[in-house]
């Protein structure tokens, strides 16, 4: 069972193999402890982060942080406390000029209702 203060001394000292066991789930500590809540990786030798849930503890996440490799086990940096944020982005895709009217006659349409 974990505590709140093995946890917070874990990431003072960096202990990145003690979290890379909760990510794979090698470890004693109970899976209903903690949740992967993140696992995202750009590719060979790019940036590879995954962010751990503690349940136990409400609102206390870490961030795994290191590069990913598909060859061999992924190399981490550094382990931190974190927090959940949105991010919003906007993208753009081709568009014919008769969809974009289409869409710009549905507003037209929609005001008139």
């Amino acid at each position: 069972m974990l505590e709140r203060k093995e946890i917070e001394d874990r990431i003072k000292e960096n202990d990145t193999a003690f979290f890379e066991k909760l990510y794979y789930g090698d470890t004693d500590v109970p899976r209903d402890e903690y949740k992967v809540v993140y696992d995202q990786n750009w590719g060979d030798g790019n940036d590879y982060i995954v962010a751990i849930e503690f349940k136990k503890f409400k609102g206390m996440y870490v961030v795994l942080d290191g590069t990913y490799s598909s060859w061999d086990s992924p190399h981490w940096d550094s382990v931190k406390l974190a927090q959940p944020y949105e991010y919003k982005e906007t993208r753009f895709k081709p568009a014919t000029t008769e969809y974009l009217r289409d869409l710009a006659l549905d507003e037209v349409l929609d005001d008139k209702k």
